[in-house]
């Protein structure tokens, strides 16, 4: 055999590899439950974000968002551990995200639309979050939160999810120029 059948032969099989992995993507629970993990890349933002229940006797109000001194009045319930949890195939979840703004001066920001791994979940993957265009604002120190939903339809079959945010801080500067073009939001 001549070195170019041994090369179109070796194209072949790293072809093969590429288009048949070895680890497929791992498909639902029996009981129809996805593992989902919501993570965030920092980019000059001086707090964090942290996932939350919906405090109990508290309306789920999409997009509801605000901030307060005491988070007792707030939709602001038990944390999430590791920001991981579960969703039935065809369920939806609210929850809230929440930040702390530690200093005495307000924090502006916003978030990069999503990534999800594996892609293959953006099929029946429906996540109304904070990627909308928007600025947001904590004021000093305050507790921020806006309450999100995480939706998947029956067409999901993946065991497990992970999406990630990147939230970008601004100074006072960058809002002021974002202002110029874009609304500001509530809260």
């Amino acid at each position: 055999m001549g070195p170019l059948r041994w090369l179109f032969l070796f194209a072949n099989f790293l072809f093969s590899l590429a288009c048949h992995p070895k680890n497929p993507v791992p498909l639902q629970s029996e009981n129809g439950d996805t593992r989902v993990k919501i993570e965030w890349v920092y980019k000059n933002f001086p707090a964090e974000i942290t996932i939350h229940e919906l405090k109990r006797g508290k309306e789920a109000v999409l997009w509801q968002t605000g901030s307060a001194l005491d988070t007792k009045d707030t939709p602001i319930g038990d944390e999430i551990d590791q920001g991981v949890f579960a969703v039935q195939q065809g369920k939806e979840k609210y929850f809230v995200l929440a930040a702390k703004n530690k200093t005495a001066k307000p924090i502006y920001f916003f978030a990069a639309p999503h990534h999800l791994l594996p892609a293959e979940a953006g099929l029946g993957f429906q996540f109304k979050c904070l990627c909308v265009n928007h600025l947001f604002a904590i004021k000093p120190n305050e507790t921020w939160y806006r309450i999100v939903r995480l939706r998947l339809t029956r067409e999901n079959h993946i065991a497990s999810i992970t999406i990630s945010h990147d939230i970008v801080g601004i100074d006072k500067k960058g809002r002021e120029e974002y202002l110029i073009d874009a609304a500001e939001p509530k809260g």
